[in-house]
């Protein structure tokens, strides 16, 4: 049997032939937006790790700095301490009771805040004492 000129064979082999370039043309299409798509997910994934790394970089920096600071702020209050320790120590060698020397204490942090301390101890040689120093003064309730 014919259909005009072709046979039904000859249709049906250009039919199966069309398909398979249709099914072969799909799944190239596929292949390549599959592949484009993991090529992107596996840039993403890098342009991550790499953000990633400069955090984890970044936490190491940040960790050093808040250990220098805690470092520094111990040293200062080691300072403090034996600083207080050697103005109690003269107090009592002068023969003040402990209401003395915190009355003392109170009236040398006004004069500290308010920069008129005997020794040249003042807020104003300390930047950032200095920028506090009237909050200081109003919380403390000593101007």
């Amino acid at each position: 049997m014919t259909h005009g000129n072709t046979s039904w064979h000859e249709l049906g082999q250009t039919y199966v032939d069309q398909s398979k370039d249709l099914n072969q043309s799909v799944t190239d299409n596929l292949l390549e937006r599959t592949e484009r798509q993991l090529m992107d997910a596996k840039a993403h994934i890098h342009d991550l790790e790499e953000i990633k790394n400069a955090l984890e970089q970044r936490i190491q920096l940040l960790e050093s700095q808040a250990l220098t600071r805690e470092k520094q702020l111990s040293e200062w209050i080691l300072h403090e301490k034996a600083f207080r320790e050697t103005a109690l120590t003269f107090g009592y060698a002068l023969g003040k009771n402990n209401d003395e020397i915190k009355h003392i204490v109170q009236h040398n942090i006004n004069a500290v805040l308010t920069n008129t301390t005997l020794h040249h101890n003042n807020a104003s040689s300390s930047p950032v004492l200095h920028k506090h120093a009237s909050d200081l003064l109003k919380n403390k309730g000593l101007n």
